[in-house]
């Protein structure tokens, strides 16, 4: 006899998206024996199988997005050369670096998949992730491929990035937000080293008792 609750628990892991892991609902999409909460899931799903990344869902199970509600491709806006120049680092004319934020980003899962981006277009020469900032620099061969269409290749995997003037504002923000903690614990070690150096230069024999119950931190 099967141990209580073994029915239900396989029945639930069933019904939970192969790439995102959300629940499924009645509208769910049956695809190669996997389950998918959404067309957009699935999408991704094909993607990674026919690119052979599958190692991503390895790597760590729920590291998948959900793809419901992604919205259509809506990164023309970076053939504008105004904005484009926005997510620009260098071009020398034959490598252009993109620079994208990903808030999406999230895990180890997340990182392999945006270093495998040159598998998924042949105009991407690499990629590297700033897990920290959210980051991704992208450097791409402008003869081959362009800005619109990595940023469309990215949101097409799960991790849309921030490309309208706000998402512009609040990477600054965010980095203004780093630095910020970086000065106040800055500031903290500093105070504690103060109180610290007291006893270095006093030496074993060169402090009253009082004194070093004080600095002794």
């Amino acid at each position: 006899m099967e141990p209580a609750g073994h029915t239900s628990s396989t029945t639930e892991r069933m019904l939970q998206c192969a790439h995102c892991g959300d629940a499924c609902t009645d509208d769910r999409i049956t695809a190669d024996d996997h389950v998918f909460c959404c067309s957009g899931c699935r999408s991704v799903y094909e993607i990674l199988q026919h690119r052979d990344l599958c190692d991503y869902y390895a790597i760590d199970p729920k590291a998948g997005v959900s793809m419901k509600g992604a919205v259509a491709d809506e990164y023309s806006i970076l053939d504008d050369p105004d904005i484009e120049r926005q997510f620009i680092e260098f071009d020398n004319g034959t490598t252009r670096r993109l620079r994208f934020q990903i808030p999406a980003m999230h895990c180890a899962s997340c990182v392999w998949l945006l270093e495998q981006l040159d598998r998924l277009d042949s105009g991407v020469l690499r990629s590297e992730v700033d897990l920290m900032r959210k980051l991704v620099r992208i450097d791409i061969d402008p003869r081959r491929t362009s800005a619109p269409a990595v940023a469309s290749l990215i949101a097409s995997v799960g991790y849309k990035p921030l490309i309208r003037a706000e998402g512009v504002s609040e990477s600054s923000a965010a980095m203004r937000s780093i630095y910020v903690r970086l000065g106040v614990a800055g500031f903290a070690a500093g105070n504690v080293m103060m109180f610290s150096i007291a006893r270095y230069f006093a030496g074993p024999n060169g402090m009253s008792p009082s004194l070093i119950t004080v600095f002794d931190v």
